[in-house]
């Protein structure tokens, strides 16, 4: 399954070696990090998908948009994390396993 993220995110990774700045190279982190989840961490990914569409909040709420960011950035968080310990995984199975 390392294979197929690495396989299926390589446009999105291009992004990321080619931004400019530092908002375009958040966005494409982000993009990069949604599109490697959606391989390995799907339930993460999903969570992070729909507090991403979950904005129909009044935005002069400060409440509301407290809670939405606080939402959010959890989710952001636990996806990142996911991704980051399968990646790891991998880079030590292919030490200890090299001819795998």
């Amino acid at each position: 399954s390392f294979v197929t993220m690495l396989d299926q995110c390589k446009s999105v990774q291009k992004l990321v070696e080619e931004c400019k700045d530092d908002e375009d190279c958040a966005k494409a982190s982000l993009a990069l990090t949604m599109c490697l989840a959606k391989v390995v961490c799907p339930l993460q990914q999903e969570t992070v998908a729909t507090a991403l569409s979950d904005d129909n909040f009044d935005s002069n709420d400060e409440k509301a948009a407290e809670a939405y960011n606080a939402r959010f950035e959890k989710a952001l968080e636990n996806m990142s994390v996911c991704v980051n310990s399968k990646s790891q995984r991998a880079v030590i199975a292919r030490e200890k396993y090299p001819e795998a």
